[in-house]
């Protein structure tokens, strides 16, 4: 009896279980501001990644959906032969074909969010399908494995890839997009007016495609987080909390290699021994410009080294990317959201320390004081040779071939240094305080050497030449246009072209010496001193004196060869009467923001002249106006004081198409070198809010 009461109770509640309805996932509230940027308010983590995801398909949903058809290697079949290149280069690094091992790696939680963000993508295109075009909706439905492409794809292809796409031809060069770079630095309160710590975010890349950042808020749970995440990633790659923040800039990293093995047969030879390749086949759909399709076949080839990239008669070249489609090494969404929770220096490099992040110097500041600097790399740990014989072409020698990474403990990395401030603008590590807190000597001879371009000397010499910097001089420096270049040279240059024969020279020289050293907009002298430098082909070899590592903040000095320079500034002259009609047109004449309808003067100079508010102009011949595309994109300045203070600016907004009705233009003011707010604080999220939306995600 007892038992058949017990099994009674048991059917009951099994078929409670059976009638008992799915839990309502908890709405999310997406409140955006004056700025466009969206603030989402969700239960947890989960529900915060869906709310991302809404916020930039909302924002950017043709970018959105060509990026992830993009990461599945079928941008070809959808959108026609120019993305056909992209597809060959993905499929050859293996990317789609490990997508499905990237996602069992994730943890529980964070498969969770990718199939929230992916699915917000989703919802967002099914309630508004009249919002997107209809080409880019072949890419629907975007899943969690187009999110994780997406992600290898723009961090590992085109970051950590980088220059090594400019060794070999053909499908790589469809990866070759603009040089990325950044400043970044932490401020000690020992050097703070305010006695607080502070950061300073300030990335430059090209102001579209992947590249592109998007401004976002997130809460949830003990989660309070603002910052920019790269456009189709569920989490924020840049970012602050109300205790602590941190910042990236693209170090002197070297995390690929491409190696070239001798054919032998069908084989290729190892150390003399012939290997066989590994071999695939896969078959690519080109859309034509008809809509038919065309297949083509992809023939695949792997070295002990990775995939074959290119193919001489005599020689393969393959090359290894660091962690590229590693399920060990495809953690960084989970690395990201630990990130953003620490609230000091002990749980942010805890989290550092996971190694799922595969480059990226890392700048940090938090409201205790404490600053820290990391030259973060998945450093292959390499048994011999240095930097410039690693940056070329290796033998594909079994000894060459890395396997293993250096651990955390082992990279370049320290806590507040006696100067009270940390900078990187994309420098090797060992100036990244002045006195130096690190020594290249007891670190790798692959580790890129001391070297101080101009910019880095700008930046190490803003932080340096002030003792006590306020918050509103912090945001000041900020926008330093000065060419510290021409502190090198202008001298030299100035003397020996006033001496010459050529009038044309002695004119210029009087405009130089005339000129404030600046690329402000209304700077006479910068586009005739730009021209210079281009003329001559200024670089670090030109310089009498060159820079010392022992004297880290005395920039190099005077010019090795006056009387070429001098020549330069004649053939300057007479293209600058050519382009402009005279030699004193303003720098607004030649360096103008266009995007998106405007045509904005500009106050962003060129970094590899030593501007540290950098904008990308490329050389107009004709002297319509040097034609943009990026460069400054997104700066936050915040102060960890008991209530975090944080201004800044996202030059192009977050939106692609028509603002939404009170949202803001910001790229006027950012032309002109203004901040605006960042409504981080509850009560400023309500006083800005412009439009409120309440998302009920699928159960």
């Amino acid at each position: 009896m007892g038992c058949r009461r017990i099994a009674s109770l048991f059917v009951l509640v099994l078929a409670a279980c059976a009638t008992a309805p799915t839990p309502t996932p908890a709405p999310i509230e997406v409140r955006w501001d004056q700025w466009g940027v969206p603030h989402v308010r969700a239960a947890d983590d989960v529900g915060a990644a869906y709310g991302l995801g809404w916020a930039q398909a909302r924002a950017r949903p043709n970018v959105m959906l060509k990026l992830m058809g993009q990461a599945r290697g079928r941008g070809a079949e959808y959108w026609g032969e120019e993305y056909r290149a992209t597809d060959e280069l993905l499929w050859r690094l293996g990317l789609p074909q490990s997508l499905p091992a990237l996602y069992s790696a994730q943890a529980p939680e964070q498969q969770r969010q990718l199939d929230a963000f992916a699915q917000a993508i989703n919802d967002y295109a099914a309630a508004h399908p009249n919002l997107i075009d209809d080409s880019m909706e072949r890419a629907l439905p975007v899943t969690a494995l187009d999110v994780l492409g997406h992600m290898q794809r723009s961090i590992h292809v085109t970051f950590v890839m980088g220059g090594e796409l400019a060794r070999l031809d053909g499908a790589m060069a469809a990866e070759r997009e603009g040089v990325p770079g950044s400043n970044a630095w932490a401020v000690a309160p020992s050097r703070a007016e305010g006695g607080h710590a502070m950061l300073l975010t300030n990335p430059h890349l090209r102001w579209d495609d992947l590249f592109l950042f998007f401004e976002a808020h997130l809460t949830a749970n003990d989660l309070d987080v603002y910052g920019v995440a790269l456009i189709g990633h569920p989490f924020l790659i840049l970012a602050f909390n109300n205790s602590a923040g941190w910042t990236h800039t693209v170090n002197t990293y070297d995390g690929v290699d491409t190696f070239r093995f001798a054919k032998s047969g069908d084989g290729y030879l190892v150390d003399g021994a012939v290997h066989a390749f590994e071999t695939e086949s896969v078959q690519l759909r080109v859309r034509g410009a008809d809509g038919a399709e065309s297949t083509q076949a992809l023939e695949l080839k792997r070295t002990i080294a990775g995939p074959v990239m290119r193919e001489t008669a005599m020689h393969v070249y393959s090359v290894r990317v660091a962690g590229l489609a590693d399920p060990s090494r495809s953690r960084i969404l989970d690395q990201y959201w630990r990130l953003a929770r620490a609230r000091d220096a002990d749980a942010f490099e805890a989290a550092m320390a996971l190694q799922q992040q595969p480059m990226l110097n890392t700048v940090y500041a938090d409201r205790q004081g404490d600053v820290f600097y990391l030259f973060n790399a998945l450093a292959p740990r390499r048994d011999s040779g240095d930097a410039m014989l690693w940056a070329g072409i290796v033998d594909g020698s079994a000894a060459n071939v890395w396997s293993e990474y250096l651990p955390y403990a082992q990279l370049p990395h320290y806590r507040n240094p006696p100067a009270g401030f940390i900078q990187n603008a994309n420098e090797p590590p060992w100036t990244s305080t002045a006195p130096t807190a690190l020594d290249p000597s007891n670190f790798p001879r692959d580790f890129v050497q001391p070297n101080l371009p101009s910019r880095p000397h700008s930046s190490l010499s803003l932080l340096s030449a002030d003792e006590s910097i306020s918050f509103d001089e912090f945001q000041v420096y900020s926008f330093s246009s000065h060419l510290m270049s021409a502190d090198y040279v202008l001298d030299d240059l100035i003397a020996a072209a006033s001496r010459s024969r050529d009038r044309g020279a002695r004119e210029a020289a009087q405009v130089l010496r005339a000129w404030d050293r600046q690329t402000r907009a209304e700077s006479v002298g910068a586009i005739l001193y730009q021209e210079w430098a281009f003329q001559f082909g200024l670089d670090a070899s030109d310089y009498r004196e060159p820079w010392r590592f022992d004297a880290p903040l005395i920039g190099p000095r005077g010019l090795r060869d006056p009387q070429a320079a001098v020549a330069a500034l004649e053939r300057a002259a007479a293209e600058m009467r050519r382009r402009y009609g005279r030699l004193d047109a303003p720098w607004s004449e030649a360096s103008r923001i266009r995007y998106r309808g405007h045509d904005l003067p500009s106050n962003l100079g060129p970094g590899q002249l030593g501007a540290f508010n950098v904008g990308w102009f490329s050389r107009n011949a004709a002297g319509a106006g040097d034609a943009f595309s990026g460069g400054t994109t997104y700066v936050a300045a915040i102060e960890f004081a008991d209530s975090v203070r944080a201004r800044g600016i996202l030059a192009y907004g977050n939106f692609e198409g028509a603002l939404p009705s009170g949202v803001i233009d910001q790229t006027p003011m950012f032309a002109r070198g203004e901040f605006r707010s960042m409504n981080f604080h509850a009560a400023d999220v309500d006083a800005a809010t412009v439009e409120r939306e309440v998302l009920t995600p699928p159960r």
